[in-house]
């Protein structure tokens, strides 16, 4: 077991950016390892008091170890994976984020996330060439934004989605580009890109438990899988996420989502949440036994 040291100090890249990555390293065999620095206090991954590292946060770096291959996906490409969460991941333990594989080969990329010999997040990446989605790229009027507080935010620069449309069959959600200097913005913040809109299918599947399924609002939400097909970078801002009514019931759920082109009505791809929901008590209760040596 290893011991249970700080994780690595948060440090910024050029553009102000967080490092979610100590320095890479290449495995035996091929593939690259990195210690993950948890971005304590940043203003988007802990946007509000949270007790574990997010699944965004393994996400990103995720994410972040493909992008130090030269090799990586960037404009006109797509990406698609399958994560699973079968663990939380633990503050103040050291994780490494580990990559092998050939994203783009038919196997894809391995991505493992481990946390004292336990995996927090594994699965696939895999990516494909990408066709520009077409269609006017720029809405005629500017979406008012959800309140931060039914998606689990406490700044409003954090929020993805604007007031749905809501019909019989189905609720469709405006996806909004994230302010240029936001860590979701990208590298030159001039689209959208795949953080920003699984972050944005993330915002979807928390207000549908409120909203649709009518659980109080301190119920906590745990990712247990995240599947995708998704343009790595989208320079449209007529984008919209889809869900085609369905009951919500029981406290797991996945919540399939469709990306859309807003003007044309085309689908551009689509995202996938697994979760398990529980009520703030039993939510404690759980992250008591963890803390008492019991299940995590």
């Amino acid at each position: 077991m290893s011991s249970r040291t700080a994780a690595p100090r948060t440090r910024l890249d050029a553009a102000g950016r967080p490092r979610l990555l100590g320095e890479t390293a290449t495995l035996p065999g091929g593939g690259r390892s990195a210690p993950l620095r948890v971005p304590h206090g940043h203003p988007f991954f802990f946007d509000h008091p949270l007790d574990h590292v997010s699944g965004m946060v393994l996400l990103c770096a995720a994410l972040d170890l493909v992008e130090t291959d030269p090799a990586a996906p960037g404009d006109g490409w797509r990406l698609h994976t399958r994560l699973d969460f079968p663990a939380l991941c633990e503050l103040g333990r050291p994780v490494s984020v580990r990559a092998t594989g050939d994203g783009a080969g038919p196997d894809g990329l391995r991505i493992d996330v481990r946390q004292e010999e336990s995996t927090t997040c594994g699965g696939v990446l895999r990516w494909t060439p990408d066709t520009p989605p077409g269609g006017p790229a720029a809405r005629r009027h500017d979406p008012t934004p959800c309140r931060p507080d039914l998606l689990h935010r406490a700044r409003a620069d954090n929020v993805l989605l604007g007031v749905p449309d809501e019909k019989d069959d189905a609720i469709t959600w405006p996806v909004l580009r994230a302010p240029r200097e936001h860590y979701l913005a990208g590298s030159d913040g001039g689209g959208h890109t795949t953080r920003s809109l699984v972050e944005a299918a993330r915002q979807v599947t928390t207000m549908l438990f409120h909203h649709v399924g009518g659980r109080p609002a301190d119920t906590q939400m745990i990712w247990l899988g995240l599947t995708a097909d998704l343009p790595y970078v989208c320079r449209t801002d007529a984008l919209a996420l889809r869900w085609w009514r369905t009951r919500i019931r029981g406290s797991r759920f996945s919540v399939v989502l469709d990306l859309l082109h807003e003007s044309t009505g085309r689908t551009l791809g689509g995202v996938t949440i697994d979760v398990t929901a529980v009520s703030a008590a039993a939510y404690r209760r759980f992250r008591q036994r963890a803390a008492d040596g019991g299940a995590s």
